[in-house]
């Protein structure tokens, strides 16, 4: 986890926790004048930092293991209103007090030590997992840096400034994060010890599963921030919430308040979004044709929808993860696919996903704000939302008349 210089400990049982530690450093090190009162400050504060992001590796729920990679190069600390001097002084005091382990890294492996670049790591043991539980510490008393509400990725030159829809969107996030700060989210322990068996290494993700898993259980990650690619009609979709992650068959297990929940999805939104951009009401299966699979027709619409025309988009050569029929080349099925898709075949291949995914964000950020405006709390997941179970008509009832408003046709919502 990289290490964050503005997290910070909140409220009596972070003030307690820190004083604590800070005692048992002062003991430790033995030292026989006091630090000036300027730089006592500077060290009280770095460490406070450095103990907040100790703290939310070891409350994360998918792996309390967690270590935070952090510099110790000191040129990594300028402008940050950090103490490099207080990092490495905790970074040695916690080893030697048995509170954490670390691990130094290296400019250069070599052929005994495998870490790689420059950044260490560390990590709290046990004594001080039971310190943060005796003084009460809890995911809700840690600040989390306050993310840029709006990012471009691989930003091309002709992007151009943000929009004035896009810096629209900053204030109902801003809302959304409110409600989201001051809610409580839990998921059941029973369906966290699921989620450790069976999540996959982070190695293995793509890169999209990635950035969904990227805060998968740790609880302090409740603010949305938008992520466009490129330029800015392409993605926008939101991240930022652990809830993302977590696996569809575990999220019903998610209380908002302490209250059950429910989710709902938009069916079928990608489709009925390109029927849409062609004036038509999407009014058949766009999946399942011919006696083929809906599964096999579901993953062959993202393939083409994602494709772009200079990287061969219209064709499919090689089967992909859903079985192909036996018999039946891909190139054969994709051209009967089409012939099913008729109306909208001319976009397939045309690299309309991210397109798609602008629109869905700010079909998204419609539902949530108009959810936040009657103080309900909404979870998104892109193209579904979770709400305490009282509020499912509300939710019902949102996600379809802000589809009809935006793309002026009907949406199926379950």
């Amino acid at each position: 986890m990289p290490f964050q210089p503005n997290r910070e400990l909140l409220g009596e049982p972070g003030e307690a926790f820190l004083r604590d530690i800070l005692d048992r450093i002062v003991r430790s090190e033995g030292r026989k004048r006091a630090l000036k009162p300027a730089d006592a400050a500077l060290r009280q504060h770095t460490i406070k930092v450095l103990l907040a992001n100790l703290a939310v590796a070891a409350l994360n729920r998918r792996n309390p293991r967690k270590f935070v990679a952090l510099s110790l190069n000191s040129n990594d600390y300028a402008n940050t209103g950090l103490s490099f001097t207080a990092v490495q002084l905790a970074f040695n005091q916690l080893q030697t007090l048995g509170l954490a382990i670390g691990r130094k890294g290296v400019a250069k492996p070599d052929g005994v030590n495998e870490q790689r670049g420059m950044r260490s790591r560390l990590r709290a043991k046990r004594a001080m997992r039971e310190l943060m539980e005796v003084h009460g510490l809890r995911p809700e008393g840690i600040r989390n840096p306050p993310r840029n509400l709006i990012e471009l990725k691989g930003n091309a030159p002709s992007a151009g400034p943000e929009p004035a829809d896009v810096q629209a969107s900053r204030v109902m996030i801003e809302r959304i994060n409110g409600l989201l700060a001051n809610s409580d989210l839990q998921l059941a322990d029973y369906a966290w010890e699921r989620i450790r068996a069976r999540t996959k290494l982070f190695e293995d993700l793509s890169d999209e599963e990635r950035r969904h898993r990227q805060y998968l259980g740790d609880m302090t990650a409740k603010r949305l921030f938008r992520v466009f690619t490129r330029q800015w009609h392409l993605g926008g979709r939101l991240y930022g919430g652990w809830w993302i992650g977590v696996p569809k068959s575990e999220r019903a297990l998610i209380t908002i308040d302490g209250e059950p929940t429910v989710e709902l999805d938009y069916a079928q939104l990608h489709p009925t979004m390109l029927f849409a951009t062609v004036g038509l009401q999407l009014d058949y299966d766009p999946y399942e044709f011919d006696g083929f699979s809906r599964e096999l027709g579901k993953e062959t619409f993202m393939r083409l929808l994602n494709r772009e025309r200079h990287r061969g988009g219209r064709y499919i050569r090689r089967a992909g993860a859903a079985r192909m029929p036996e018999g039946i080349e891909p190139s054969d099925y994709v051209a009967r696919y089409k012939r099913h898709l008729a109306p909208v075949r001319h976009l397939l291949g045309e690299g309309m996903g991210l397109r798609l995914q602008r629109q869905d964000s700010d079909l998204a950020l419609a539902v949530l704000d108009a959810l936040a405006q009657q103080g309900i709390v909404a979870l998104p997941i892109h193209d579904s939302f979770i709400v305490k179970k009282t509020h499912e008509h509300a939710l019902r009832l949102t996600m379809t008349n802000t589809f009809t408003s935006l793309f002026g046709y009907e949406s199926i919502v379950k």
